[in-house]
């Protein structure tokens, strides 16, 4: 069974771990439990401010705000653009830093979910019971795929969300699926293709989110995602 998420050590490097107890011991956890969902829009607001405005982080979770907004098809499509590109950037800062180098977009949710979760937030006890680590599904095996749609599927059942992003997520994720179905024909793929370029892939601290709130159920913690 996988570990439910990276220990901070292998974003922070190994030279840092004797940081680690400290950092930890100043986390209190908070005692009642609002969603992960929930506590990350905070989250966000918190870490997010103009200093921090051109980080990969806060200005992909920007650049989605701005998409669920719209609903211009053109300004949409430039604003696609922008997501692309950053992602393009992204890779390549990761690429540069050498082997073990770590995607930008998970150093600065490290960063930013240590220091929310250190001001022991009201209500945010299922964000951070794990404040020190992130679920990493990305290039895993299809064992985790399957777990991860499983995780979006549950979280599009869901009545109601507290994210005015949840209609693009959930179109995205059935797009995905119907990607990875063996029956869909090559020109098929082709129009999913086009179509999931307007519905990028959610900020990555809400995809946490949305994996930390679907882990917690209890019948999920065996499953390798989690």
């Amino acid at each position: 069974v996988l570990a439910n998420a990276v220990v901070l050590r292998d974003i922070m490097g190994s030279s840092s771990l004797l940081a680690i107890p400290m950092v930890l011991a100043q986390m209190t956890a908070p005692t009642s439990a609002a969603t992960a969902v929930s506590s990350t829009k905070e989250m966000y607001s918190y870490w997010c401010t103009a200093e921090r405005s051109e980080k990969p982080l806060c200005k992909h979770h920007a650049l989605i705000a701005k998409m669920t907004a719209t609903t211009d098809p053109e300004q949409r499509k430039a604003l696609a653009t922008e997501v692309k590109s950053l992602y393009t950037q992204a890779k390549t800062m990761s690429a540069g830093g050498g082997p073990g180098s770590v995607n930008p977009f998970a150093k600065d949710y490290a960063d930013m979910k240590i220091a929310y979760c250190a001001t022991s937030p009201a209500g945010a006890k299922t964000l951070c019971s794990t404040a020190a680590s992130r679920f990493s599904p990305s290039g895993s095996s299809g064992s985790v795929t399957s777990s991860t749609s499983q995780a979006m599927e549950w979280f599009c059942a869901k009545e109601s969300s507290e994210l005015a992003s949840k209609d693009s997520i959930c179109k995205r994720a059935s797009l995905l699926k119907q990607m990875r179905d063996a029956t869909t024909t090559p020109d098929a793929k082709k129009d999913l293709l086009k179509q999931l370029k307007e519905h990028p892939a959610p900020a990555y601290g809400t995809t946490q989110a949305i994996y930390a709130d679907f882990c917690k159920i209890k019948t999920n913690g065996e499953l390798p995602l989690c």
